[in-house]
């Protein structure tokens, strides 16, 4: 793909732990449709070759392996990845070929913060996704923002809607392409001179 972009969208799990049970947050018949709106819109502004693989964490993993999401909470704010719910990401990661990509955004509704921390840990950990953009959304982000660049501050969140934060962000990384300029050194320095606006977007 010449001077495309390549998007992984993951849906997290919102989940609750009860006598070391793991429970979904809420079923599937209410599944909400955000990144293939996104997807969607993408189709419609994008004028250059694009790909977006949505990764669905409540229909792609088996449920023997839901029962190996467990979290060893060291405090309020700071969390653990169990053995178990890392070789799930690892699994997820692998089929979806993250390392591909050029955006990995997670989806991450209430209730998912503790999954979102492993999700984070395991990316920002691992030199294989140093030169990926890592995008937090969803209603998690939106009201989190703070705390996740504050944790992680490779990351970057989105407040409010997705569609013309992506949007903005798929446009920056086809300019730096097609000028053969590397990208994710230079983002943070672009947003913080004025040289790109990125509605939505927040970052440490």
């Amino acid at each position: 793909m010449k001077y495309g972009v390549r998007i992984g969208l993951i849906r997290l799990l919102g989940y609750n732990v009860v006598e070391d049970n793991v429970y979904p947050a809420f079923l599937d018949k209410n599944q909400p449709i955000g990144l293939e709106s996104i997807k969607g819109y993408l189709e419609k502004k994008c004028r250059y070759p694009f790909e977006v693989r949505i990764i669905d964490f409540h229909q792609d993993i088996w449920q023997s392996d839901l029962e190996k999401v467990a979290i060893n909470s060291r405090d309020e704010h700071e969390f653990e990845p169990s053995v178990g719910l890392v070789t799930v990401i690892k699994k997820i990661f692998d089929k979806a070929k993250l390392a591909e990509l050029d955006i990995i955004g997670l989806s991450a509704p209430m209730s998912s913060e503790k999954m979102l921390s492993c999700f984070l840990w395991h990316l920002t950990s691992n030199h294989e996704y140093r030169n990926k953009i890592i995008l937090v959304g969803n209603l998690i982000s939106t009201f989190c923002y703070d705390q996740i660049i504050e944790n992680y501050p490779s990351v970057f969140c989105c407040v409010g809607s997705g569609e013309e934060c992506l949007l903005s962000l798929c446009d920056y990384i086809v300019s730096k392409k097609e000028r053969k300029e590397e990208m994710i050194d230079n983002i943070r320095t672009d947003l913080i001179l004025g040289n790109i606006t990125v509605p939505g977007l927040f970052f440490s």
